[in-house]
């Protein structure tokens, strides 16, 4: 749809609004100032379905149809962990007890639900703005190389045998592999090679893309990367490329690998998130299981590259927000967004958006 309604042109009068600076969760898991979404992008939002006369609620994607921004007064919640965030008094939060309006009363004139000290609001956690920093490409390249690469020196069998250095990483997904070469060529490492890994004598075989490189300066300088770091956006890297290499998304989040201190070292990654999970034991490997319901909050922190893993299951986390205070800040430019599940999740709350009147699209 084609039209984005202004302060001017607005012809709804509810107000569900929030400010500028809200940052509302994509469908690619990233975050977004809501004042810079534009109709046609995709968020995620939450599906409804009736079991056994109640409403059950479930993650999917999401349209954006239109984006509203009006001057309205503003209301600051902050949440028992200080989150912040300033939205209109009509605007809808899921909480606890159902949708409910910002400010409200008890009785009379203006009667509604709405939010109080007692109440708590869903959330998946708070929503971050993470940068591709140096020590997370480290960490991105440590865990893919880790799990599925290949750094080793070769003797030749000739009579000179001299040694040579070979680092290589084969990839059937293009995105990490990608991603993986962007992140060596910051980290100074050179003249990297391409070539496809493919046996044409096997019908079974399906072609694989790598990337190799046999100079010193480069074995050197990765055996310096991938070297484990006490550091955190190390650790959100690292699992962000173990993940890519030898995760696995049917059903839940698991992390496949026979090296035991691997498995640890991601365990205490996950832990330095907040995130559960169990260690699984089989005869071949160990696979790290998340649990908890922290689905959308695992790819929105870490990011992996491949987009084939980013499935939305299961139903909203069970997490809940309390209310530690709302606090009226005076009036302010204010945006919304209409999506096509009515709902979208701003600064990690379950939010309500606004009707805007259906449109007739342009295609």
């Amino acid at each position: 749809y084609s039209i984005a309604y202004t302060s001017r042109g607005c012809v709804r009068t509810c107000g569900f609004c929030l400010s500028p600076e809200t940052k509302v969760l994509m469908k690619d898991f990233t975050a977004k100032k809501i004042e810079e979404i534009k109709v046609g992008d995709r968020v995620i939002g939450l599906g409804k379905r009736k079991v056994k006369e109640k409403t059950k609620y479930k993650f999917k994607e999401s349209l954006v149809l239109g984006v509203i921004s009006k001057k309205s007064m503003a209301y600051k919640i902050k949440l028992e962990n200080n989150q912040e965030v300033v939205c209109s008094g009509n605007h809808g939060w899921l909480t606890d007890r159902g949708w409910s309006y910002t400010t409200g009363k008890m009785s009379g004139k203006g009667q509604r639900p709405y939010l109080t000290t007692n109440r708590r609001i869903r959330s998946i956690g708070e929503i971050y703005d993470y940068k591709e920093t140096k020590e997370f490409m480290e960490g991105y390249v440590c865990g893919i190389f880790k799990g599925d690469g290949t750094i080793k020196i070769n003797r030749p069998n000739n009579p000179r045998k001299v040694d040579f250095p070979y680092i290589r990483l084969a990839l059937a997904d293009g995105e990490a592999l990608e991603r993986t070469k962007k992140y060596l060529t910051e980290l100074d490492l050179k003249n990297l090679g391409e070539r496809v890994f493919y046996n044409p004598k096997k019908s079974t075989h399906r072609k694989i893309s790598g990337i190799y490189t046999q100079r010193w300066d480069n074995y050197h300088k990765i055996n310096e990367i991938i070297k484990i770091k006490d550091n955190l956006e190390f650790k959100r890297g690292f699992v962000s490329g173990f993940f890519d290499a030898e995760g696995s998304n049917s059903g839940g989040v698991r992390i496949h690998n026979t090296n035991k201190d691997l498995i640890s070292y991601c365990c205490e990654c996950l832990s330095a998130f907040g995130f559960r999970y169990v260690v699984e034991d089989s005869r071949k490997c160990q696979s790290v299981r998340l649990i908890g319901g922290n689905l959308i909050r695992f790819f929105h922190i870490f990011n992996p590259a491949i987009s084939r893993k980013w499935k939305i299951i299961g139903g909203v986390q069970k997490g809940k927000l309390k209310v530690k205070s709302i606090e009226e800040v005076g009036e302010t430019e204010m945006y919304d967004i209409e999506t096509s599940t009515e709902n979208y999740i701003a600064e990690g709350l379950i939010s309500h958006n606004c009707m805007v009147p259906k449109l007739e699209p342009d295609f």
